[in-house]
Formats: structure tokens, C-alpha cells, sequence
């Protein structure tokens, strides 16, 4: 999935518009089938404290990508129209940053607000219903169709303040997903690598691509319903894909990406304007590419260039997070070490 995150945001990466099929919804599914809601049942604040981890590390790397913004915006790292900070402005854009990231290096980050929120929802629907099956099913059904009407109407999309907040909606628009990952963690999906269910969802997707090429991003002209279906026949064909990956390699690579899905999204961006830097310094790229907030690219499935920021994008932060872990991991040696 974090591949495809990554992958999605280069410019023109090819057949990118594919990976938003699935890896959007994908990524909440998959998050709803590793929420274990009866650890935390009995009490809100061990429920509270079980995303503490992932609130933390959501916030520093918000201070972090927000605090440097001037300094970012001078080194030409972010969009043309960025602006210096005043004092007022950081303190507004920390506290936007809760609704969605509002820098351009952090926007990939939105994932980690609307995933909390969404917990927050889901086990709360779970505690006033008293986890009656019916009710969340048709609760979430409801939210889902609500949360499209605020995201998809132009009334309050076209207001400049609301349409600061509208992502907020996508817990609503993403909360099937969740609850459908939530609801296969009794069965598994392990149905899902047979050849007869990965034909059929490969045959489908191949013809919609073709035929009608939807946009399955929300703010796109796709309906809900061909949003829903194509999203979960995608996920289906890419979970049983990685049944048949066989390699030792290749799944401990996948799993060490899914292990720092947080650390990739928040650094990804950041490194597409290095790998940017690098280019232009070698004379490939042109030095207003550093202004874009994406990976340049020209989409050639054989280019050079797209796959130094696919492996920018995922290996950098990968070796940068492994290096602070070890130095981390050394201080406290020596602290607690004795004498």
C-alpha cells in the first residue's frame, strides 16, 4: 500500500491513477482489520492511551515540517506561493494541521488525523450501540453517505473557511472500509488469493481503467457507489496478490515499509525535493522543479528519473529512521550502562 501512496504522488508515474483505486481505501481497511476494539472496550482512556504512539509522532512531525517552513520556503522547497510565517501564522497552521496537514511537504499526512478520528468515531458508535451488528452496519452506511454529501457539495466547497475543514469529512467517506476490515478480522483473507476471486476483480479493473478511466480521488467527478465497488475489488486483487509473494526478501521488505508507515509519509515529500536537488545539480532536472510539491517526472515506465524518486521516496526515510533508532538505542546504553 505505502508504495503505491508513494508511487501515486509522482507526477505522471505510470498507470498512477490506478494505485488510488486502492490504496486510500485500502490503507483504512487494512487499519480496521488490526483495530482490536475489545482490548479497549471497558475503558475509554486505555483506548486513548493505544493511540498515544501514533498521536505523538503525528504532532512532532507536524511541529517540525511547520516550524521550518521559512526556512523551507527560502531554500525553495515549497510552492512559489508560500509566504514567511509570522508568529500568528505558525500557530494557526499547528492548529489546522489537526483538521489536515496544511504544508505542503506534510500533505500526505492528512492519512494519520483522519484514521484517528476515525477510531475515535468507530469506538464510540461501538460503545452507544452496545456493538449491535445492525446498527454500526446501518450507522456507518449513514455516515458514509453524509460524509460524501459534505465533501462533494459545492455549497459548502465553495465557502473559503468550511472548505479549510472539508477533509475532516473523509473519516466519514473512509468508515465503511474500516468497518469492513473490522468485520474480516473473524474470517481472514485468505479466500482472497484464489484464482477465482483475483480473476474476475483483475478482469474488472482492466475494463474500467480502459473503458471509463474513473477519478477515484473524492474530489474527483466519480459516484459513490462505482467508489465503494471499485475500491474494494482493487484492495481484494491487491491482498491476494500478496498471498502468492513468496520471497523472504520481498515480505521482509514489504513489512518493514508497513512497520514505518508513519516515518514514510511524513519524510517522502521532503525527499522528492532532494532527489530533485540531486538531478538539477547534474543538470536533468531544472531548479523550479524544487517549487513542485510532487516527484517530476515524465511517466516513462522505463525513465530513470520515476523510479529515483519511487526509491527516494521509500528507502531515505527507511535508512534515515533505522540511523536514529540505533544512535537512540546506543544513548540509552551508555546512559543506563554501569560504570
Amino acid at each position: 500500500m505505502m508504495l503505491s501512496v508513494v508511487a501515486g504522488h509522482i507526477a505522471n508515474f505510470p498507470f498512477g491513477e490506478v494505485f488510488y483505486y486502492y490504496q486510500v481505501a485500502g490503507f483504512f481497511l487494512l487499519s480496521g482489520y488490526f483495530f482490536h476494539y475489545d482490548k479497549y472496550a471497558d475503558r475509554f482512556s486505555k483506548f486513548l492511551k493505544s493511540r498515544s504512539k501514533l498521536i505523538c509522532q503525528y504532532l512532532i512531525y507536524s511541529a517540525i515540517i511547520i516550524s521550518t517552513h521559512n526556512l523551507l520556503t527560502e531554500f525553495g522547497l515549497q510552492p512559489t506561493n508560500y509566504i514567511y510565517y509570522s508568529p500568528a501564522d505558525y500557530v494557526t497552521a499547528f492548529i489546522r494541521s489537526i483538521t489536515i496537514p496544511s504544508e505542503a511537504l506534510a500533505g500526505a499526512m492528512w492519512f494519520i488525523p483522519v484514521l484517528i478520528l476515525m477510531q475515535f468515531v468507530f469506538y464510540w458508535l461501538n460503545r452507544v450501540v452496545k456493538e449491535n451488528k445492525l446498527l454500526i452496519g446501518s450507522s456507518v452506511l449513514i455516515l458514509f453517505f453524509i460524509g460524501w454529501w459534505i465533501v462533494k457539495s459545492n455549497a459548502i466547497a465553495n465557502n473559503p473557511y468550511i472548505n479549510t475543514h472539508i477533509p475532516n469529512a473523509q473519516y466519514f467517506v473512509y468508515l465503511p472500509f474500516f468497518y469492513i476490515g473490522y468485520v474480516f478480522k473473524k474470517f481472514g483473507f485468505k479466500s482472497l488469493s484464489s484464482i477465482n476471486a483475483m480473476l474476475p476483480a483483475l478482469i474488472v479493473i482492466v475494463l474500467s481503467y480502459i473503458v471509463i478511466r474513473p477519478t477515484m480521488y473524492l474530489y474527483g467527478s466519480i459516484d459513490p457507489y462505482c467508489f465503494i465497488f471499485l475500491s474494494l475489488i482493487s484492495i481484494s486483487l491487491v491482498i491476494g496478490i500478496s498471498y502468492h509473494i513468496k520471497s523472504n526478501i520481498l515480505v521482509r521488505f514489504f513489512t518493514t515499509i508497513g512497520e514505518n508507515t508513519v516515518h514514510i509519509l511524513a519524510m517522502h515529500f521532503f525527499f522528492f525535493k532532494i532527489a530533485t536537488l540531486l538531478l538539477t545539480i547534474v543538470g536533468l532536472k531544472q531548479i523550479d522543479d524544487l517549487h513542485r510539491i510532487d516527484g517530476p517526472s515524465n511517466g516513462s515506465i522505463i525513465e530513470t528519473i520515476t523510479y529515483t524518486y519511487l526509491s527516494f521516496g521509500i528507502v531515505f526515510p527507511l535508512v534515515l529512521v533505522s540511523l536514529v533508532r540505533k544512535i537512540r538505542s546506543k544513548i540509552f546504553v551508555n546512559k543506563y550502562s554501569p560504570a
